[in-house]
């Protein structure tokens, strides 16, 4: 068991949320998929903008110390959702229909904002999950709802940094510092250097890689977390899901799929 994983799940309001619904519904019962489509959930009852999430955060906090077995459970039970990207089942959400090609690549490198340290354009997929086919689909604001879905195979020569863990994305980001700081979300938008962070260039990071993975476990421990070492502090924040952003076009292959599928 990844003891370092399940001390992130503890320490992640996402983590946490995600613990104390196995702790409610039980996890005799729990199978993978059950568990899979829990994870592509969990986004829907988790909000940092809703007016009660300081308080929700506090209750979870609380409750971290009875939680703790769920997630020493939940990775010993789904490895996987920390291991590297399926490069066979990813999931592309095409707003006009039309079959993918290099000319859906349109990359912005430019930071998206202060706040969310991501390329503001970009190509992203998430990884096929089977009760939902991809959690882009039980997004709050059903960002893809009408998309069509295609499952792009990734070529085995692209180069994909992945993302496992607050410390991956400590690690990423001060590889690829940019010069200028990234700023945590707080009441008052305050930009003092007390709420700056250190965030990837996305130049630097596209002369290295074709594209970055933030994996399941990455999602649920790290987004929204801050995390400090060597007196240098990094947050992820609004990648929102499992997912991979590409930087170049790098996939052999493209197939239509429908939400009735129930496998890659």
């Amino acid at each position: 068991m990844n003891r370092d994983a399940a001390d992130d799940l503890l320490r992640s309001p996402i983590g946490l949320e995600l613990l104390e619904l196995l702790a409610r519904r039980g996890v005799g019962r729990l199978q993978v998929q059950d568990l899979e489509a829990l994870a592509a959930r969990v986004q829907r009852g988790y909000s940092r903008y809703s007016g009660d999430y300081d308080d929700r955060l506090r209750s979870l906090r609380s409750k971290s110390g009875s939680l703790a077995q769920f997630a020493e459970w939940l990775v010993s039970e789904m490895p996987h959702w920390w291991a590297a990207l399926d490069r066979r089942a990813q999931i592309w959400a095409s707003p006009h229909g039309g079959s993918p090609d290099a000319s859906e690549l349109q990359v912005d490198l430019q930071r998206f904002g202060v706040e969310a340290p991501k390329p503001r354009r970009a190509l992203w997929t998430s990884t096929f999950v089977a009760e939902v086919i991809s959690p882009w689909l039980e997004h709050p604001e059903r960002q893809i709802e009408g998309h069509r879905l295609w499952k792009l195979n990734v070529s085995l020569d692209a180069r994909v940094a992945e993302i496992h863990s607050p410390a991956d994305w400590w690690a990423f980001a001060m590889a690829y510092r940019d010069s200028a700081p990234g700023y945590s979300s707080n009441p008052q938008s305050d930009r003092s250097p007390a709420f700056s962070r250190i965030d990837p260039d996305w130049a630097k990071v596209a002369a290295d890689w074709d594209g970055v993975h933030l994996s399941i476990g990455g999602y649920l421990t790290a987004e929204d977390v801050t995390f400090q070492r060597d007196g240098a502090t990094t947050e992820l924040r609004g990648w929102d899901i499992e997912s991979t952003v590409w930087l170049r076009w790098v996939f052999r292959s493209a197939a239509q799929i429908s939400p009735s599928e129930s496998g890659p």
